[in-house]
């Protein structure tokens, strides 16, 4: 869809856990083909839905986290296209195309 050359982004709850080499076998292109981003060092999001230490989110911070780590990863790579991995990230979309 973005062609061959496109620079993808995946934003993951953990960059070292959730992705490996086995979930892209299938296609044509291998994990080092991707920029892939995770949460760690996000201190809402980790503790609330990663950990699940607590489940009391301050919904301002865990957008914030979020939308920071989804622009940081856009802009440091000049993103053409970026992959919610993590079902919890799905819910900030609209906030993030903006």
């Amino acid at each position: 869809m973005h062609g061959g050359e496109a620079n993808i982004g995946i934003l993951t709850a953990s960059s070292s856990a959730a992705l490996n080499s086995d979930h892209f076998k299938d296609i044509s292109l291998s994990i080092e083909d991707f920029h892939i981003r995770g949460m760690e060092g996000c201190s809402e999001f980790w503790e609330t839905i990663v950990e699940g230490k607590r489940n009391d989110f301050d919904m301002v911070k865990l957008e914030e986290e979020i939308c920071d780590s989804a622009f940081k990863l856009a802009t440091e790579h000049s993103l053409n296209a970026l992959l919610l991995e993590c079902t919890d990230l799905c819910a900030f979309q609209s906030r993030i195309r903006q």
